[in-house]
């Protein structure tokens, strides 16, 4: 399947600044902050062990070493990137939030500006565009956009948001499988709510929910974008590594 990753969305020709453009091959990562195609490799490996109960359940961060690119990978995931047909629910405004939301105690410090419905080709979810309430009352932008699973079990810690997206990739094979991963920081909970592991691994998403995230970053809704949601565009159909604390 062709994703259309430029015609009527145009970040190609456009002066938006997505961030970086990345292009991965064979266990090599490189960015190019000015968007060159002629780029070196750099070899990328990891290096990480930490446990996120001892830091009240926010989202760990990357660890300081003498080569920040460094990070032990401790663990692979599956990197089939087989075409797939999606089937995607109409998108919601102004979603009515129970109490919590979608399970998510956390979610009571968000408000849930928009909801889009999506699947991929393991599993649905429910993409949400969220304010924190950390915005001091300007409902005007979006912080972050969750994305929850079907059948996630949600942290019972108060502290601790939903599987939040960091990247969005496009990986442009140029073989007609091309598709949209999320590069996500995901809170691993048992049934009883409670935190057992924390991951950052990359997740493939529909392109219908994928130009969502790249209108907001673009400024083509009616918020403001506040999230730091960084856009790569690469030729591997490899996701990207995935990262175990």
């Amino acid at each position: 399947m062709k994703v259309d990753a430029v015609s009527g969305i145009g970040f190609r020709n456009s002066n938006i600044n997505f961030g970086e453009k990345q292009s991965v091959h064979e266990g090599t990562t490189v960015s190019n902050s000015s968007g060159v195609s002629d780029l070196a490799k750099v070899p990328v490996i990891v290096l990480l062990a930490m446990n996120p109960a001892t830091l009240n359940s926010a989202i760990p961060t990357m660890p300081e070493t003498d080569n920040p690119n460094k990070i032990t990978i401790l663990a692979n995931e599956t990197t089939s990137s087989d075409a797939a047909t999606y089937v995607v629910a109409p998108e919601t405004e102004g979603v009515e939030q129970s109490d919590p939301p979608y399970g998510w105690l956390s979610l009571k410090r968000y408000k849930i500006q928009n909801e889009v419905h999506g699947k991929s080709p393991m599993f649905e979810y429910d993409m949400l565009f969220a304010t924190s309430t950390l915005a001091n009352g300007d409902y005007n932008k979006i912080t972050d956009v969750f994305i929850i699973r079907n059948g996630q079990n949600p942290s019972n810690n108060p502290y601790t948001p939903p599987p939040k997206v960091e990247k969005l990739y496009y990986h442009n094979t140029e073989d007609g499988k091309e598709y949209y991963g999320a590069y996500i920081a995901d809170p691993i909970s048992d049934s009883a709510g409670n935190e057992k592991s924390f991951k950052r691994h990359e997740i493939r998403i529909d392109d219908n929910t994928a130009k969502q995230i790249i209108n907001l970053i673009k400024d083509n809704t009616k918020w403001d974008n506040a999230t730091k949601i960084r856009f790569f565009e690469t030729k591997s159909p490899q996701r990207q590594e995935t990262i175990i604390y």
